[in-house]
């Protein structure tokens, strides 16, 4: 670190705008050296306390007329300009404040960067060689011939083409020109599996970024990747903003998750953050899915989007067998005779099935079968979830948990009932109809640290599980040798649901689950989805393997409905622990829209979930096309009246969430 020393400072110090980590928009004006760097981190005083700061520009803000405070350390890290130029891009365009996306990058505290910590050197990774079928070679070539520029590289193959093994392949070109590469996955589980497989093909084990490791760790992480030299980090959606240098290739791996998307606080899409932040570094990125989001589907259709199709599974694999039951034959049953019979057959084969159900708990409600009463969250607007496993009721929303009662509070009443399906009542329907099998539960709450994700997964990987009842958890980036069966116990789940994207999410959801039947067995796999409504042309393109033919049929209808990929939203949601007062503050918004023909304000209207952690809830939707800057829009209606302290406002651009 180098503090400021000199004798006669008018002649050595000039003025700097600064970018803070604090949650204003716009630069500070400071006194420093003559001589720093765009991108320079440096120690400032602000608001009696010390912070990080970086260097904008030379110059001074105008509007500012006090006593410039001096910069008081130069610290020993550096932005380029091109990263910071896409700091203030992105902040511009997800209306955060450009303050809380430099904090972002720079996680973390003075103290954290002052401390001298022993830094150890970046790997040096030893390659092995990644056979490629012709699909895959040229997926890789065109990739690795535009290293030195951005593209956006659609890889879209089927479950089990092999699209690690080509981004995997491609990584290895830019390490060995001396780059990093960040690739980010949506799921914290998934990166003990592709670590490991990370660690087998190139000697030494990536760097992981995730909310779950230490701060003393996250420390490290954050001074090493400043480092010149190649070196791979997998992370997930924070890592974006991790200030790399010498980045050369991001890859989005399953880049239609819906958990790229931050909703909480500053909302933002890692995926379409990342495809900036390669355009204003210039190189290129890679998107890959076997079920890409429709955004990602119309993009390849215009030509912006160069598409890399892998049309077989890799190596002598098939794709699986898609049965469609019809429950209405089958009422009153969780598992269908057809998914009984099947799994009988894998037990007797010794090949393993898996049940899908994204639903967590034993049962979606608790109510009294003497007066009615239904128990639910206190702060939340939901009833809450029973978990019998650990005899809870528990919000699934806020965290909210209390024992399962054994008394009606209402009426005294001890008749209380489990109502709805769970995976833990899945669990114990199957320990009565298969009693010899031995059955894994596998969810988020039974992920709860990396050990034991680690262990549950090798043990399915090692044979040692029959029958495996999962959530989403399971519906992608896993390979298990000997799992040939899949079930959906509930195909239909999320299909209604308040959201211009419930059925793409329900196909993708499904066609990932199913995905992993016969990735790698012998035995080609068998996928059997339990629906009510067994006509739906979801279902049908699901058993053809049609995907294109849903997702044209997607674009038709989005486009007469003027929605996204054909149009842009911006979703408002304004909320307060006194319901009058969001209600007042929605009716003094809505005199104040600006007039125009183009640009369309639909509410305010109860959000569908109107409280949420104690907290009343009330949103508008803003809607026009893609050439209009919605956000100078939203920016000149909001600045119309002045929202109350009391009040927050939550604006989400490109929303996917409209809960």
């Amino acid at each position: 670190m180098l503090p400021f020393v000199s004798e006669n400072r008018s002649d050595v110090f000039i003025p700097y705008t600064v970018l803070i980590t604090a949650g204003i928009n716009f630069p500070l004006t400071y006194l420093g050296q003559a001589g720093l760097c765009v991108g320079q981190l440096v120690e400032i005083p602000f608001r009696n306390k010390r912070i990080v700061g970086v260097i904008a520009q030379s110059g001074k803000v105008h509007a500012y007329e006090g006593a410039l405070k001096e910069i008081q350390t130069i610290l020993p890290y550096q932005m380029t300009p091109n990263f910071l130029t896409f700091i203030e891009n992105a902040a511009q365009y997800t209306m955060i404040s450009v303050g809380c996306v430099l904090k972002m990058c720079i996680t973390l505290k003075l103290d954290a960067i002052l401390k001298q910590d022993t830094i150890p050197l970046l790997p040096t990774y030893v390659f092995k060689e990644i056979a490629l079928n012709a699909d895959q070679q040229i997926a890789f070539e065109a990739i690795t011939q535009t290293l030195s520029y951005f593209n956006v590289y659609a890889l879209d193959g089927v479950t089990g083409a092999g699209k690690t093994e080509v981004y995997f392949a491609s990584i290895q070109a830019v390490l060995n020109a001396g780059k990093k590469v960040l690739v980010l996955f949506p799921e914290i589980a998934l990166t003990q599996a592709i670590v490991a497989r990370f660690t087998a093909t190139f000697g030494a084990p990536p760097f992981i970024w995730h909310s779950d490791i230490t701060p003393a760790h996250k420390r490290k992480i954050w001074k090493i990747i400043q480092q010149p030299g190649s070196a791979v980090i997998l992370g997930a959606r924070s890592a974006l903003f991790l200030p790399i240098q010498n980045l050369g290739l991001i890859v989005v791996d399953e880049e239609h998750d819906t958990s790229y998307k931050q909703d909480e606080q500053g909302a933002y899409n890692a995926r379409d953050m990342a495809i900036w932040r390669a355009k204003h570094e210039s190189f290129p990125i890679v998107l890959a899915s076997a079920t890409p989001s429709l955004e990602t589907y119309a993009n390849i259709k215009n030509g912006r989007y160069h598409h890399l199709k892998l049309k077989e599974r890799y190596g002598t694999a098939e794709m699986p067998t898609v049965h469609i039951i019809d429950r209405k034959q089958y009422p009153n049953t969780i598992i269908t005779q057809p998914i009984c019979d099947a799994i009988n057959e894998r037990l007797t084969a010794g090949e393993q099935s898996l049940l899908f159900l994204n639903r967590r708990g034993f049962s979606t409600l608790l109510t009294c079968f003497g007066c009615g009463h239904h128990w639910q969250c206190p702060g939340c607007h939901v009833d809450l979830t029973v978990h019998r496993n650990r005899q809870i009721i528990l919000c699934h929303y806020c965290g909210f948990e209390t024992k399962r009662p054994e008394e009606c509070p209402a009426c005294n009443g001890t008749v209380i009932k489990d109502v709805g399906l769970g995976i833990e009542k899945v669990e114990e329907k199957v320990k009565q109809l298969f009693p010899d099998a031995r059955i894994l539960l596998v969810s988020s709450d039974t992920l709860t640290h990396p050990e034991t994700s680690r262990a549950m997964f090798q043990s399915i990987e090692d044979g040692h599980i029959d029958i495996i009842i999962g959530t989403q958890v399971l519906a992608k980036g896993h390979h298990f040798p000997k799992l040939t069966c899949v079930g959906v116990l509930d195909a239909d789940r999320g299909l209604y649901q308040l959201d211009l994207r419930a059925a793409e999410k329900v196909f993708q959801l499904l066609s990932q689950v199913g995905g992993r039947a016969g990735r790698m067995a012998k035995q080609k796999g068998v996928v059997m989805v339990q629906t009510r409504e067994p006509e739906h042309p979801l279902y049908k393109a699901l058993q053809r393997h049609d995907r294109d033919a849903f997702y044209e049929a997607e674009l038709v209808e989005r486009e007469m409905l003027s929605m996204p990929p054909f149009a842009r939203l911006i979703s408002i949601t304004l909320s307060s622990l006194h319901e009058n007062r969001v209600a007042d503050v929605c009716r003094q918004l809505a005199r104040v829209i600006p007039l125009t023909d183009t640009i369309d304000v639909l509410g305010p209207s109860p959000s569908p979930l109107y409280r949420l952690r104690s907290r009343y809830r009330m949103h508008f939707l803003i809607r026009g096309n893609r050439q209009q800057n919605l956000q100078a829009f939203t920016k000149e209606w909001l600045s119309g009246i002045k929202i109350p302290a009391d009040v927050t406002i939550h604006i989400d651009v490109d929303p996917l969430n409209f809960l």
